[in-house]
Formats: structure tokens, sequence, C-alpha cells
């Protein structure tokens, strides 16, 4: 009774009902009655009236106590207050109200498993997860769980929970297979943990997850493919393929890209081992290239000197562009081309040029050095070469004197200017002659 501010010496004796307040007392003398009848009775609040005159709410618990012949020969009682009860009461709620809610929130699958008795409880979604309704597996054991589960897993689920019993581990945590309903298998995600040991040290309430894996599995199945064709792709093509995540920095390779590196599996790309690899002379325009398109999405494609790892120098074509969310730049991604064989085709198809042409102005030059008038014709009679000496003999047609020309075309030229005019003459007397 210290709550209520009074000494053992001034309660001893006394009937409960002395420290009621009125209006509890004969709600409490009909309830003790109870009590006698049916043995005991929890949790009855009542106003109790302190010594020095307030009413204190108190929660009262009460038990009969009897002798070995069965008879009642008293009661035991105990006294909360209600306020710290409640409180209490209040706070497991909104507790357990917050597990469930997370659990809910995580569409996981829980289980309970007494490992002594073989007691074993399951939620909804654990039954959802293999296909059933919670009370289609009634009667639940943990026979459920064997019933379902994959032979080959057993041995492994068993060697998981052996070490977690022995303290290997601080989680029982295993990746098997369960039966669907409709025959075909599931994998899940099964992690759990031993609560409560018997005073022995036995293993005895264990709790745990279900997480189904099939969504993540079919997307991690559909993600390797994706790979293993980008990557075959990538290298049948001479064409690999690289991103940048700008918020973690995170630089994903291709196979492709790296063997244009010349790196192994085994190399962790970033941004700054990336630019070592492009020589002092390229790194100015690809950093400018880059700042551009993250400033305003011009994308660039530049063709650039480049150094493998093995110190090889090479030619590369570097692609790029820029991904943004919601206004900012989120990601840079992509293609990287070895072309070293174009770049040095080239090379040679220009240097092959300009031979070509330092040879021809050398011939040019040969034939304006002739003293005499000089032109060179094909087997159809066209120009293919001739010097300013010929084309300033034949003045009237030196229109007409021109590389590819015919020499027809030219005659007609220089007899419409008059240049043959005493050849024409010559031949009149015998057209007239002709026509008559």
């Amino acid at each position: 009774m210290s709550e209520l501010g009074y000494t053992r010496e001034e309660v001893i004796g006394q009937k409960n009902v002395r420290f009621l307040a009125d209006d509890c007392a004969a709600t409490a003398q009909a309830r003790m009655s109870a009590l006698f009848e049916s043995g005991r009775l929890d949790d009855l609040g009542y106003e109790f009236v302190a010594k020095n005159g307030t009413l204190l709410p108190l929660r009262l618990s009460a038990q009969t106590i009897r002798d070995d012949a069965g008879q009642r020969i008293g009661a035991f009682a105990v006294l909360k207050p209600i306020a710290a009860t409640s409180d209490v009461v209040d706070e497991l709620r909104h507790k357990s109200y917050r597990l469930q809610s997370c659990l809910e929130g995580t569409n996981a699958g829980t289980w309970e498993w007494n490992v002594q008795t073989g007691e074993t409880r399951f939620n909804e979604r654990w039954a959802q997860i293999v296909g059933y309704r919670l009370e289609e597996l009634r009667a639940i054991s943990i026979d459920t769980w064997l019933s379902l589960a994959h032979p080959d897993d057993l041995e492994r689920s068993g060697d998981a929970l052996q070490r977690h019993w022995k303290g290997e581990t601080e989680y029982y945590d295993l990746e098997a297979r369960m039966r669907h309903r409709d025959g075909h298998w599931v994998w899940v995600h099964d992690r759990g943990r031993v609560f409560t040991w018997t005073e022995d040290g036995k293993p005895e309430w264990m709790f745990g997850t279900h997480f189904s894996l099939d969504d993540q599995r079919k997307r991690a199945r559909h993600a390797e493919r994706m790979e293993r064709l980008m990557n075959r792709t990538g290298s049948a093509a001479g064409v690999g393929g690289w991103e940048l995540d700008l918020e973690t920095s995170e630089l994903i390779w291709t196979e492709e890209t790296r063997r244009i590196h010349g790196v192994g599996t085994e190399y962790v790309p970033t941004v700054e081992r990336a630019f070592e690899f492009y020589p002092p002379e390229a790194r100015e325009p690809l950093t400018q290239a880059v700042e551009r398109a993250l400033e305003d999405g011009t994308p660039w494609d530049l063709e650039l000197p480049f150094v493998r790892a093995s110190g090889e120098r090479i030619w590369v074509r570097a692609i790029g562009e820029v991904e943004f969310r919601e206004g900012n730049p989120c990601s840079l991604f992509g293609a990287f081309q070895n072309i070293t064989s174009r770049v040095r085709r080239n090379e040679e198809l220009l240097k092959a040029r300009e031979e070509a042409q330092k040879a021809q102005d050398r011939l040019w030059a040969a034939v304006e050095a002739v003293p005499d008038a000089f032109a060179l014709y094909d087997a159809e009679d066209r120009v293919v070469m001739f010097n300013q000496k010929y084309r300033n003999l034949y003045e009237d047609s030196s229109s007409a004197i021109t590389i590819g020309q015919r020499f027809e075309d030219i005659l007609r030229e220089g007899l419409r200017n008059g240049q043959y005019l005493e050849v024409v003459l010559d031949f009149r007397p015998v057209l007239c002659r002709a026509a008559l």
C-alpha cells in the first residue's frame, strides 16, 4: 500500500474496501465475491483513497490461496498504477504495430519455430510465396517446411542451422528452393536467428523471414543475357560500351572496352585512370567535350590518340552522351572503338595521294620544259597532257584544249573560230561541183 502512502502497520487487519472510494466499494465487494468463486481476478480498475485524501486509480490483480485440502483460506493481490501500466501496454502495442507495418511493407513471409517442440507459425505472406492460403497449410509444423523444401537444399539448410547454433554465424542465412503449389520451384531467401535458449543451452525459439527471389532472379538472368548479348555484339563489331554514374562515380566497361584498353576483368576502372590512357595532347579536347556535354547536353564524337596498358599507341573513336534526370546530369555513357587500322589506311592513302601529286607536278614541269608544242592523247583521242606552247600554237582552239577533251571537238572549235579558213576555201570548189 506504499502507493497510497500507508505504512504496513496501518493496513494490517484492514479490508481492501476500507481504502476504496465510496462509489467503488459496492462494485469491489461484488467482484471480490466473484473472485472466491472463480479463483482469479485480473486487472480491475478502482479508485483508492490515499492517506492524504487524494484518489488514485489503481489496477487490482488477485488470486485465491487454498490449503492442501483445496479450501479457500485467503487471497493474494497486487496493486499497479493504471497510468504506468497503460503506458507500457500502449508502447508495446505501438511497437507491435510498427513491426507489423515494417514486415508488411517489405512483403516478407515470417516464421517462428520452436526447435525443441517443433511448434511452427507462419504468416499469410509465407504461404502466398508458395501459392497457398495460410489456412490451406493447417496443421502447421516444421514438417510443413520440410515437405515443401527442395530435397537438395535440406542438407545445406541443416548445415547452416548447426553453424548458427554453435555461434559460428550471427544468423541462419540460406537461399533455397520451395515447391510451389502448381509444381514449379521458387527461390526464397531464408534468414533467421535464435532468440531464446533452454536452461541447458539448447536453441529454443527461432524467428525469421522468407523473401521471394523469383523476380530478382528473373531480372538478374535478363541482365546477364543482355550483358552477354552486348559483349558479343560489341566484340563482333569491335565496339565497346561504358557508363559513368555521376552520383556514385562508378564506371562500368564492357568486355570490348577492356580489351581495347588492354586490361583484364579484375581491373577496376575509375575516371582518373581512364584519362591516364590518353596522351597529353588528347586530354584537353576530351575534357572540353565532356564539360560542354554536362553544361548543355551536347554529345561528343572524337578521334583521339590513345595509349594501351601495354604502352602500344593506337587511335580510338570516343563517343559520349549525358543522361539528365529532373534537369540535372545523372550519368554519362557512350561507345568506344579502336580505329587504328582506318586511321593508318587514311594516312597511307593521304601519303600516296601526296606522292602522286608530286609526281604529276614533276611530269607537268618536264612537259612545260619541252621546247616545242607538246600534246598527248589517249586511245580515244582525248587530251591527257599538253604544254602551254601547244595551246599557244592553236590559239583559236585554246578554249577547247582541256584535259579529257576529244581531238575532234578541238578541231570543230578551231573551225568555228576561223582557224582553218584556208583549208575550207581549198575545199569549197570541190564541194560546189559535187553539189551540181
